[in-house]
């Protein structure tokens, strides 16, 4: 079976539509599958190209004057490359990644071509809210629009795939009335399950030998990083800590101005991006997994937290709760900016030792319903239905 898969981005950008298909399309390999990625060329030029053994094919784009790690699809003859993408693979089946300039020109292309295609959709209009700069006020008539635009195209599709069961409500919430069918964006759990020497390992990172707490992702203003700089910031006052940021992103110089205002920035390390070899070890240092976002739509990190065996502590918003088990406690929930619950939390975390533990454990056991191979098998039966 041949599958092109389609988005607006890809590694090196960090995101988590990016990576999700990245390591998707990686696994899909090994499962016999053939696989062909479309995605923005890092420059003007289009060409075919190679990513960790991931054939691609780059289209001409240029940056986002908005958003510095994102590239807009270049225009021009983007239509007539995309036929000639088509027609040179001959997918059996077209894996769009939600709607943007790329997405919606192929699947214009594969649908005159009788091609099947389908979504996984990635979007939360309230993502971008503040990249554009839109007035509160209109913030309502803002995701209107986004979403009617957006669904233009997924009312024509026969399946779009949501990564939780939260995203699959906010999808039919917002007016879409086609079939829905939830597959977690999945994680490698081999990768983060093995065994390393964490003091080896914080010396390597630079890292005191302390109680650490750890948020891995873009630091863009979504993210909600000050609120846990606050909490923080309280934290130090109880109990020695050390918190560990990794990723880049447009707020990572006002961050680190907050931490210094906050008199916590010697408790702070701003680690920038780490390289993928070295990725999954910075979830071994680590003594607790912590995000207040309040717009993710699974959140790959908090994922890959629970594969690492960490405590999870996030947000009590849109599909972060599902990363919680009540059945199987693996973490708490706090009240959406609330920093000064958040202290709490974490104080309660990190003063006990079995709970901390026990959580922990847990995390492991429910880390396996997401496993990537699980994942490239529930899309392998959407694509071999689809093509029927």
């Amino acid at each position: 079976m041949r599958v092109l898969l389609v988005l607006d981005s890809y590694p090196p950008d960090l995101n988590g539509g990016a990576y999700f298909t990245h390591r998707l399309a990686k696994v899909l390999l090994t499962l016999g599958i053939e696989v062909q990625v479309a995605c923005p060329s890092l420059s003007l030029v289009s060409h075919d190209d190679d990513y960790e053994g991931v054939p691609l094919y780059r289209f001409s784009s240029f940056p986002s004057f908005i958003y510095k790690n994102f590239r807009i699809i270049n225009p021009i003859h983007l239509n007539k490359k995309s036929c000639a993408l088509l027609t040179v693979f001959m997918p059996d089946i077209v894996h769009l990644q939600g709607k943007f300039i790329l997405g919606n020109a192929i699947f214009k292309k594969a649908k005159k071509m009788g091609i099947p295609c389908f979504a996984t959709n990635h979007l939360m209009p309230q993502n971008f809210e503040h990249y554009f700069k839109i007035p509160k006020f209109l913030n309502a008539v803002y995701t209107r629009f986004v979403w009617t635009w957006v669904f233009q195209m997924y009312e024509q599709l026969p399946i779009i795939v949501s990564p939780t069961k939260s995203g699959a409500i906010e999808l039919n919430k917002n007016g879409f009335t086609g079939r829905v069918e939830v597959v977690s964006c999945g994680v490698d759990c081999n990768l983060f399950h093995q065994q390393k020497n964490v003091l080896e390992l914080k010396k390597i990172f630079g890292l005191p030998n302390n109680f650490i707490i750890l948020y891995t992702g873009r630091l863009d203003k979504e993210k909600n990083i000050d609120v846990v700089l606050k909490a923080c910031a309280i934290l130090s006052k109880k109990i020695s800590f050390h918190l560990v940021i990794t990723g880049t992103g447009k707020e990572e110089n006002k961050l680190k101005k907050l931490a210094k205002e906050l008199g916590i920035d010697s408790k702070v390390t701003f680690t920038g991006k780490i390289n993928d070899a070295e990725f999954p070890d910075i979830y071994k240092v680590a003594d607790v997994f912590v995000n207040a976002c309040l717009v993710e739509l699974q959140c790959i990190s908090g994922l890959e937290a629970l594969a690492a065996g960490l405590p999870l502590v996030l947000a009590n918003s849109l599909a972060l709760p599902e990363l919680i088990d009540s059945d199987l406690p693996n973490g708490f929930t706090f009240i959406p900016n609330n920093h000064i619950q958040l202290a709490e939390i974490l104080y309660r975390v990190q003063t006990d030792d079995v709970l901390r533990k026990q959580l922990g454990e847990n995390s492991l056991k429910l880390s396996q319903v997401h496993d990537l191979k699980h994942t490239a098998n529930r899309y392998i039966d959407i694509y071999n239905r689809l093509t029927k």
